[in-house]
């Protein structure tokens, strides 16, 4: 979840089969439900993540299919970033498009545009220089894109197994929980459950 700079408007991810963005009124509590089965809010069709050197599935063969997951605002809080989990793409969105209520379906849909090529991830997080961070879970890893576009892996390490979600100290220090997806039961045979440590760790000063 991520809240804009006023306080007015918190937005949301459903990352389930059916994608989609939720608009949240913080004043009066009630939620829309925007950009719903839109292709930019589901998952690619096609890909199915490497983790360990193997397709990630189930064991009746279906690899995962989560769609909008990671989210971020942009410093000023006049956009909203995404991707779908299993996805290549980032997306933007102006926030005055989502927090109006008269803008909906085709109309909303155009309003968003392709932010730049992604990979699999399933955080997303922009600092206040305008850093994108992005979680890189088939390679134990966290990428950096910087305000010019540049792509960079700024940590890779085993104890990065899926990197989710992240937040930032006020030294600048960027944190990452493991959550560890793909030792859940659901990909392994009956009767199988989720192995290995859930850690939080902590990326010191990742750019200039």
């Amino acid at each position: 979840m991520r809240v804009s700079p006023d306080g007015k408007h918190a937005y949301l991810t459903d990352s389930g089969q059916k994608g989609a963005l939720i608009v949240v009124d913080v004043g009066t509590g009630q939620s829309r439900r925007v950009l719903d089965g839109d292709p930019k809010t589901q998952a690619e069709p096609n890909l199915v993540p490497i983790i360990d050197g193997h397709e990630l599935r189930r064991p009746d063969n279906r690899p995962p299919a989560f769609a909008a997951d990671g989210i971020t605002l942009t410093p000023d809080g006049r956009y909203l970033i995404w991707q779908a989990l299993i996805g290549r793409t980032l997306y933007r969105i102006p926030t005055a498009a989502l927090d109006d209520p008269g803008l909906a379906g085709n109309q909303l849909s155009r309003r968003a545009e392709k932010f730049g090529p992604s990979d699999i991830a399933h955080g997303l997080w922009m600092d206040g220089k305008g850093y994108l961070y992005i979680t890189d879970p088939q390679h134990n890893a966290v990428k950096m894109r910087s305000p010019d576009g540049k792509v960079t892996t700024i940590a890779r390490d085993d104890r990065l197994r899926w990197p989710d979600s992240f937040a930032e100290s006020a030294d600048g220090s960027i944190y990452v929980t493991a959550s560890h997806i793909q030792d859940m039961a659901q990909f392994h045979d009956k009767g199988s459950t989720q192995q290995g440590a859930w850690e939080l760790l902590r990326i010191d000063h990742p750019h200039p």
